[in-house]
C-alpha cells in the first residue's frame, strides 16, 4: 500500500519519496469548538513549493516559502483543494467554523477570531500580505525536516501491522491514539503539548513529536524574555511617573506656602501705608496751621507800622501768599500720589488673583497627571486572545 500524505502526520511521521525535495514540516495547533466541549486540531505545514492536494485535511495550513519575496500561504478547503489567503483586505474564515479566521501575525500562522484579527490589521495598517507572510515564517523557522517513508516498505508495515521491534518504532514513529475528551489546558495559545491523561502509565502516553516540543520551548522562551523586558519597562516608566509627581507635588507645596506668605504680608504692607499717609496728612495740615498764625501775625504787624513797613510787609504777605500756593501745590500733589498708591493696591489684588487662579490650574493638572500614572501603569493588557504561541 502506498503512503500516502493524506495520512500524514496522523498515522507516520514520514513522508512519501516523490515529496522529498519540498522539505515539508508540520507543526500541531488547536483553537476552542464554541459548539463542542473540545479543541479542535488542525496542523500548520511549511514546505518548498505549492502543497501537494493530498496532503492535510481539512482547514489544515500550508506556507510556500520557496521564494523569499512573495510567499503563498494556503488552507484546506471542503473539497480538498487548496486556497491561497485573500490577506488583510478580507477574512477568510474557517471551512468548519465561521467563528475564526485565517490570520498571518507576528507569533505565526493560525486560526483567529475576526475581532483580533481587526485590531491586529489595525496595528499593523499599511503591511502588504506578503510582508505580513514573511512575518508570521520567521516565527515558524527552525523546525527540522521530518524523515521520508522507506522506498520499499513491506505489505506488514504498509498495513499498519506492529513492528517486531518496538523500541525502533517509538524512535522513528509518532503513536496518536482515538480521539478521548481532553483535559482543561490554558487559554490563550495556539501550540499545546499532548498532556497523558491521569489514568494511563507514562510509558502508555501519546508520543508527541520531538520536533514540535523542541519549537515550543523556544516559543516558550521567547514569550517570557519578551514578557520580563516588558514589565521592565512599565516599572522603569512607573518609577519617572512617580519622580514626577513627586516634583509636581513639591512645586505645589512652594506655591500654597509663597501664596499664604503674601497673604499675611499683603495686609501689613496695607496698613503701614495707611500710618505713613495720615503721618504725612497731619505734618501738613500742623505746617499749614504754622503758617496761618505766621501770616496773621505778620498781617497785624504790618497795620501797627509805617507805609515803608507796610510795604515791606506786603512783600513778606505775597511771599507768603506764594508759599502757602506751594503748600497747596504739594497736597495736590500728595493727592495724586495717595490716588497712584491706590491703583497700585487695586494692581497688586489684581496680582494676588491671578496667582490664586495659576496655583488651581496647577492643582489640576497635577490631578491629571496621577490619574496618567495609574493607565499607564496598569499597562495595555490586550492581546490575541487565540494567537499561536
Amino acid at each position: 500500500m502506498k503512503n500516502s500524505l493524506r495520512d500524514w502526520p496522523q498515522n507516520s511521521r514520514s513522508i512519501p519519496q516523490e515529496y522529498a525535495g519540498q522539505a515539508i514540516t508540520a507543526s500541531l495547533a488547536k483553537f476552542p469548538a464554541h459548539a463542542a466541549p473540545h479543541l479542535v486540531e488542525y496542523y500548520i505545514y511549511g514546505g518548498l513549493g505549492p502543497p501537494p492536494k493530498a496532503l492535510g485535511a481539512i482547514g489544515d495550513i500550508y506556507c510556500d516559502s520557496s521564494t523569499t519575496t512573495a510567499p503563498e500561504l494556503y488552507s484546506k478547503e471542503p473539497n480538498l483543494d487548496w486556497r491561497k489567503w485573500c490577506g488583510p483586505d478580507g477574512l477568510q474564515s474557517h471551512p468548519t467554523s465561521g467563528d475564526w479566521v485565517l490570520w498571518a501575525s507576528t507569533e505565526g500562522f493560525a486560526w483567529i477570531s475576526p475581532k483580533t484579527a481587526k485590531q491586529d490589521a489595525v496595528a499593523r495598517e499599511g503591511m502588504g500580505r506578503d510582508q505580513m507572510i514573511l512575518q508570521a515564517m520567521d516565527f515558524h523557522k527552525g523546525l527540522p525536516r521530518l524523515p521520508l517513508a522507506e522506498k520499499n516498505p513491506s505489505k506488514r508495515q504498509a498495513e499498519g501491522s506492529s513492528n517486531p521491534n518496538p523500541s525502533k518504532r517509538q524512535q522513528q514513529d509518532t503513536v496518536f491514539r482515538p480521539w478521548q475528551p481532553p483535559l482543561p489546558e490554558p487559554q490563550g495559545t495556539v501550540f499545546r503539548q499532548r498532556q497523558p491523561p491521569p489514568q494511563q502509565p507514562a510509558s502508555q502516553v501519546i508520543v508527541t513529536n520531538e520536533v514540535f516540543g523542541c519549537q515550543q520551548c523556544h516559543i516558550a522562551i521567547d514569550r517570557a524574555l519578551k514578557m520580563e523586558k516588558r514589565l521592565v519597562q512599565l516599572e522603569q516608566e512607573n518609577q519617572q511617573l512617580e519622580k514626577e509627581n513627586q516634583q509636581l507635588k513639591g512645586e505645589k507645596k512652594q506655591e500654597r506656602e509663597q501664596r499664604e506668605e503674601l497673604n499675611l504680608l499683603v495686609p501689613i504692607m496695607e496698613r503701614a501705608e495707611k500710618e505713613k499717609e495720615r503721618a504725612t496728612l497731619i505734618k501738613m495740615e500742623k505746617e499749614r496751621a504754622d503758617e496761618q498764625a505766621a501770616y496773621a501775625e505778620l498781617k497785624a504787624q504790618l497795620a501797627s507800622r509805617s507805609p515803608l513797613e507796610t510795604a515791606l510787609k506786603e512783600v513778606a504777605v505775597a511771599k507768603a501768599e506764594e508759599h502757602t500756593l506751594a503748600l497747596e501745590q504739594k497736597e495736590k500733589e500728595m493727592q495724586g500720589i495717595t490716588r497712584e498708591k491706590e491703583v497700585i493696591a487695586r494692581e497688586k489684588e489684581l496680582v494676588a488673583t491671578t496667582a490664586s487662579a495659576k496655583i488651581a490650574l496647577l492643582e489640576a493638572e497635577t490631578r491629571d497627571g496621577e490619574a496618567v500614572g495609574l493607565v499607564q501603569t496598569n499597562g495595555p493588557k490586550c492581546s490575541l486572545a487565540a494567537a499561536p504561541v
